[in-house]
């Protein structure tokens, strides 16, 4: 008979317990994922939250599930995440637009909610969800969150519908929950799923009667802002996992020799730059969409620059 020491002992209760903690987590995921499932590609390059879609492809997603009366609204969007926040872009079809009286409540007005939930695994199966609200006029906007969390949007008017463009940070869903992120960030996550649903709401008539009508892309159920329970999943499939949804990156980089710098259009992140035998000379950030890079530091010639999503050659 095979003697087993106490270390492969302990090893093997170790990873039982380990596997039986996996199961139940999956098991309790899966109990409240009854509703769909998307798969949601990481980025290569985060998009410009400026409202018009040129650096998103054409993977629209269509909002189907209707309530109320039918007004002519329609809606469509696209969705995917970076390491720092979940991106979307959404554009709605809806010629009914009216001037809002300022005593008519933001949620009744024209709008599009998001609802997050990191933690898919509650105790009570129906705590709160991370709401956000952005209206359709820009200067309408509210946070749509008690506990101040925001997110960046841009919402464009104009007589036929409007376009929105969100960012919202990984961490500013969680503190609603008070979830820990994985020290690894959001691509550490032992299951990487997490709850959603959006939701579209056209104020035909402009009154303070309420809302005409609402779209959802998962559950009419009109209970996210609650809880999870009707709420879809997403599924973060990371970047090895399948080809990003954005479009070919439009960043444009050119060399201007009065300012001795180097331009970055449309770029946001590191960029590195090396000489024609390969040696890294200069790395630096670059934090707006319209950055100079002074390149005073290194003499005449052939240099390679490159970021996430392009890499170019320029001559100094």
């Amino acid at each position: 008979m095979q003697r087993v020491s106490i270390q492969e002992h302990i090893k093997f209760i170790y990873m039982k317990k380990t596997l039986l903690t996996l199961l139940t987590v999956a098991s309790c995921l899966f109990a409240y994922s009854t509703n769909a499932t998307l798969n949601v590609y990481k980025l290569s390059h985060a998009p410009k939250v400026d409202g018009v879609f040129t650096d998103w492809g054409t993977n629209w997603i269509d909002l189907a599930n209707t309530s109320g009366t039918t007004s002519g609204c329609t809606a469509q969007y696209q969705i995917g995440y970076t390491t720092d926040s979940l991106y979307m872009a959404i554009k709605v079809q809806d010629a009914s637009e009216f001037t809002y009286d300022s005593a008519i409540a933001t949620y009744v007005r024209d709008c599009v909610e998001a609802f997050v939930h990191m933690d898919t695994i509650p105790l009570t199966g129906t705590n709160g969800s991370t709401q956000f609200r952005m209206q359709r006029v820009q200067d309408a906007y509210n946070p749509g969150d008690a506990n101040g969390v925001t997110a960046h949007v841009i919402s464009v008017d104009s007589p036929t519908g409007y376009t929105q463009e969100w960012a919202i940070a990984w961490t500013d869903i969680a503190a609603k929950e008070s979830f820990e992120i994985p020290a690894g960030g959001i691509d550490a996550l032992l299951i990487p799923y997490i709850r959603f649903d959006i939701k579209v709401a056209d104020n035909t008539n402009g009154t303070a009667e309420g809302r005409t009508q609402q779209i959802f892309w998962n559950s009419l159920a009109d209970t996210e802002w609650s809880g999870m329970t009707d709420m879809g999943t997403l599924h973060l499939m990371g970047v090895t996992s399948g080809v990003s949804k954005v479009a070919t990156n439009l960043t444009k980089v050119y060399y201007s020799a009065t300012k001795d710098g180097l331009t970055v259009l449309d770029y946001i992140g590191d960029v590195s730059i090396y000489n024609v035998v390969g040696k890294l000379v200069l790395q630096t950030n670059v934090k707006s969409y319209n950055e100079l890079i002074n390149l005073s530091s290194l003499n005449k010639g052939v240099f390679l620059v490159s970021g996430t999503g392009f890499s170019t050659k320029f001559i100094k």
